[in-house]
C-alpha cells in the first residue's frame, strides 16, 4: 500500500512544484529589462567557459552566462553544481538576484 501511495504522489509533487514556480515567477517585462542591462556588459555576451559570443543560457547558482554547447556540459554536473536555465525562461527573485550579483 505504501508503495502505490509514493508513486501516486510523484505526479502531484511535480504539479505542485510547477504551480509554485509559476506563482513565484517575476513579470517577464522586468526580467527582460534586467537581462538587457546585464547583457550590455561585453563580458556577459561571451560564454564564461569558452568565450563564444552570443550567450543564451545561464548557470544561475554561479551567476554566469554560458553558450548552448557549454550548457550541455553544465547539465551533466547536476543542478547543485550548475543550475542551467535559458535566459528566456521564467525567473523568480532569487534566481534573478544570483545573475545580478554574478556575471562573467
Amino acid at each position: 500500500m505504501e508503495e502505490s501511495k509514493s508513486s501516486n504522489s510523484s505526479p502531484d509533487k511535480f504539479v505542485e512544484e510547477a504551480e509554485a514556480e509559476l506563482e513565484n515567477a517575476l513579470d517577464p517585462v522586468i526580467v527582460e529589462v534586467v537581462f538587457k542591462q546585464l547583457l550590455s556588459s561585453p563580458d556577459n555576451n561571451k560564454c564564461v567557459d569558452c568565450d563564444k559570443d552570443g550567450t543564451t543560457m545561464t548557470s544561475v547558482n554561479n551567476g554566469a552566462f554560458i553558450c548552448m554547447k557549454c550548457a550541455k556540459c553544465h547539465y551533466s554536473f547536476g543542478k547543485i553544481v550548475s543550475d542551467v536555465r535559458p535566459i528566456e525562461a521564467l525567473w523568480n527573485t532569487s534566481q534573478l538576484r544570483h545573475m545580478i550579483l554574478g556575471g562573467n
